[in-house]
């Protein structure tokens, strides 16, 4: 009852007992849950409202930090004053870019090419 968001993939939520519905997800009990969804994106269910958010289509190299990539972005983008839907649109950009090269921390995007991709100029 002290999570405020939770962010987690989708066999994470399945190994919580929570399926991917939306009302199992809300039984959870969590206000904010973001379910990444690999290469399809991610989720976003709150107490009344579900968004769905596409990854981008983009040649992957290496997945190997891009969660640690979407919950960087996310955690940046509600500290700057975003509502969780938005920053979870960002961070699935994020996320995204991660693994279009080898590496965790090399393969983040920087904040202007997040910006250039979420603006389609990649």
């Amino acid at each position: 009852d002290r999570t405020d968001i939770l962010v987690v993939n989708e066999h994470e939520l399945m190994a919580m007992g929570a399926g991917a519905v939306p009302a199992s997800i809300r039984a959870l009990g969590i206000p904010r849950v973001v379910t990444t969804l690999g290469a399809r994106g991610a989720t976003v269910v709150t107490r009344s409202d579900i968004g769905y958010l596409p990854a981008l289509a983009v040649p992957v190299v290496d997945t190997t930090g891009a969660g640690d990539t979407v919950c960087g972005a996310l955690a940046a983008s509600i500290d700057a004053g975003e509502d969780v839907f938005a920053a979870a649109a960002r961070a699935v950009v994020a996320g995204s870019l991660a693994t279009t090269r080898v590496g965790a921390r090399t393969a983040m995007p920087t904040l202007e090419q997040l910006e250039r991709a979420i603006t389609r100029d990649i």
